[in-house]
């Protein structure tokens, strides 16, 4: 097995690991949870560090006024929307129409009439949709290497791709670690993406950009977010509940969660 192979295998090992995955969550599952989170889905997690990536993006000259960008999985807008003052045009495409509804709710509020909505998914874009720069961040579908590298057929000059790099899976990891399953994100570091395009031949390179959120919850609160996130992708039983909450409060102090932790992004 060649080096491309191995590395290949590797981040679809890793990848398998993720919920949606170990659920045996499909296309229609997945396209439903996103259309249902349409209305409350928030970038505040990552939203400074999206500010250093366009600007990091328009200081070195990738992007400038003249450019069209393609936004790969663009959600309700957090980049697309980001990139509209500074561009000639943007083409919004995702897969979920309620992602797309709330993109052009949020660009009308702005006033912002350079974003164009497309409905596919990262492999259905048509032919003759190439823009300047072909973008995508935080988008699932794009983490394998046939959904990476059909990035190239809708570039005139650049490819950027955004994903988590964080290190470890916090909390959540020991809720499905109770709950008997040995799930992980890591196979969405930015790392995999960056190692196979080397191992291909591809000029990629790869930077990190960081942002420290704060956040202390009570207990409760913390239990249901946590209730949430896992009725996501399984039903809830009573057991299930219990383990969750036994997770929770062996994190707890003065009746509070402190679930601050350093939000940390790779960009290709």
């Amino acid at each position: 097995m060649g080096n491309e192979d191995t590395i290949c295998s590797k981040w679809i090992k890793e990848r398998a690991k993720h919920p949606s995955f170990g659920e045996g969550k499909g296309r229609e599952d997945m396209q439903r949870m996103w259309n249902e989170s349409a209305t409350t889905y928030s970038d505040s997690q990552y939203s400074a560090i999206s500010d250093d990536i366009v600007s990091a993006l328009l200081s070195e000259g990738i992007v400038n006024k003249d450019s069209t960008i393609l936004d790969i999985g663009c959600g309700t807008g957090s980049f697309a929307l980001r990139f509209s003052p500074h561009v000639s045009k943007v083409i919004g495409s995702d897969s979920s129409p309620k992602m797309l509804e709330r993109l052009m709710d949020n660009a009308s509020e702005r006033n912002v009439n350079n974003i164009e909505p497309l409905l596919s998914d990262c492999l259905s874009i048509p032919s003759d949709v190439v823009c300047d720069v072909a973008f995508s961040s935080l988008c699932p579908p794009m983490n394998d290497p046939e959904s990476l590298l059909s990035m190239e057929a809708h570039s005139k000059r650049y490819c950027i791709y955004v994903s988590s790099a964080n290190i470890g899976n916090g909390i959540e990891g020991e809720v499905w670690k109770a709950l008997g399953c040995d799930y992980s994100y890591s196979g969405y570091d930015t790392t995999y993406p960056f190692e196979y395009l080397r191992s291909i031949g591809k000029d990629a390179k790869l930077r990190f950009f960081i942002q420290r959120n704060q956040s202390i919850i009570p207990i409760e609160e913390c239990v249901n977010r946590y209730l949430r996130l896992v009725s996501k992708y399984r039903g809830m039983n009573g057991d299930m509940e219990h383990t969750i909450r036994d997770v929770i409060a062996s994190h707890a102090k003065d009746g509070n969660i402190d679930l601050s932790r350093e939000m940390r992004m790779g960009m290709l």
